[in-house]
């Protein structure tokens, strides 16, 4: 069961995220509530490949690929921090 202000801190978060339009950000397809189950749910674009903690466990990454891939990373939180958007949850599993 979800608490109102829970749901109103979650609603209005991704509202904000359904705005961002990045080459580096997924994006929210569309979000609400299970009316049955009392669930919040958020739908994002379908995304192909493996998150950078799974790619990590086979060995780091060479320089050059790391350096590129940190750099999208950045121009992607860049984007949403212009917007007003943080991410609170920056970790290898949440980056594709």
């Amino acid at each position: 069961n979800v608490n109102r202000a829970a749901q109103t801190r979650f609603l209005r978060e991704v509202e904000s995220m359904v705005a961002l339009r990045h080459p580096a950000v997924v994006r929210v397809l569309g979000f609400g509530m299970d009316p049955v189950r009392e669930l919040l749910y958020v739908a994002m674009e379908p995304v192909e490949g493996e998150d950078l903690g799974k790619r990590l466990k086979s060995g780091p990454l060479a320089p050059e690929v790391a350096a590129a891939v940190f750099q999208q990373v950045a121009d992607g939180l860049a984007h949403a921090h212009r917007k007003g958007i943080f991410h609170r949850d920056i970790k290898p599993a949440n980056l594709m």
